[in-house]
């Protein structure tokens, strides 16, 4: 005897229509994409760093090279940290940069 009442309508074992393709059941949901790419090389992201579950968007050398970028940026903040246009631009910059290094970063890895 069950404790709860089954549709007979209803295949437990198809995902529903409402989940992501490839996902059978909202656990699959939650534990995120296994199949996750690098949004900057579309290699296989790592999602075992630190041993903790995390959804990175990034491969373990894009990583590293962002740690690298990272270590290397000076912070110069000379505008009105209030000022949501001047920090959006500073944001936009600061991303193009890191663009700009990744794509050169990823260059330079393939002619290896």
């Amino acid at each position: 005897m069950t404790s709860t009442y089954m549709n007979p309508f209803v295949n437990p074992k198809h995902r529903g229509v409402q989940l992501p393709k490839g996902k059978k059941d909202l656990i699959d949901v939650l534990r995120g994409n296994n199949q996750a790419k690098c949004e900057y090389c579309r290699a296989p992201a790592d999602a075992t760093r630190d041993g903790f579950p995390r959804d990175y968007r990034w491969c373990k050398a894009c990583y590293r090279d962002l740690v690298v970028f990272a270590a290397g940026e000076r912070l110069e903040v000379d505008f009105d940290l209030n000022d949501e246009a001047a920090v959006s631009k500073f944001h936009a910059e600061t991303q193009r940069r890191q663009d700009d290094f990744m794509r050169q970063q990823i260059k330079e890895r393939k002619g290896r």
